[in-house]
């Protein structure tokens, strides 16, 4: 059984009411309300169009086993591709698919617990470990090119040229993207 309600002008439906919801772990929004994803604890991904409420897509998790430890996902603003992050223990899993196939585009063995697409086709991913924190940028047009900063918690201008991070000494970073460089650091006030 399924219950659809416009939200926001029309923009896409809102499936929920569904049935077995104990069996399902997370679900969302994405791509500017054209879709909606279900996470199932059986491992199932399923990727429904939230106008037609038609079931585009439905996949399983990379044989992780431990999507109670975690799964989060990002859609592309503007293609069909959503990256996913599976957590199993200490091991974070990162990989973009195809909305519309089950081709993988794309899979990182680093341990990314969050990501995120910028609006200039990037591919944010966030490493941390007990020693330091990385943020790693893949450029999707340029074949997957991968650039990684020191520091966490990035924050994008809205041009995406620049990020600002948490840098490793607990001060404000101010990176130019497009050149790979750090333009500023500005000192965290002291209370």
């Amino acid at each position: 059984l399924l219950y659809e309600f416009d939200i926001q002008d029309g923009i896409g439906e809102l499936i929920s009411g569904l049935p077995y919801t104990s069996n399902l772990y997370t679900r969302g929004f994405g791509a500017g309300g054209d879709y909606y994803i279900l996470v199932w604890f059986d491992e199932t991904i399923k990727i429904i169009e939230t106008k037609t409420g038609e079931v585009i897509n439905t996949f399983q998790l990379n044989n992780m086993m431990c999507v109670q430890d975690g799964v989060s996902f990002a859609f592309h603003p503007e293609n069909a591709i959503v990256a996913i992050v599976n957590s199993c223990g200490e091991k974070e899993e990162l990989y973009l698919r195809s909305l519309t196939d089950s081709q993988i585009l794309f899979k990182t063995n680093l341990n990314i617990s969050y990501a995120q697409f910028t609006t200039r086709n990037r591919l944010v991913g966030v490493e941390a470990t007990s020693q330091n924190h990385q943020i790693h940028i893949w450029e999707l047009d340029n074949d997957y090119k991968l650039t990684t900063y020191p520091g966490k918690q990035p924050r994008f201008f809205p041009n995406d040229e620049l990020m600002v991070t948490i840098g490793p000494d607990g001060n404000i970073w101010i990176w130019n993207i497009d050149l790979a460089q750090l333009q500023l650091i500005l000192p965290v006030p002291q209370n």
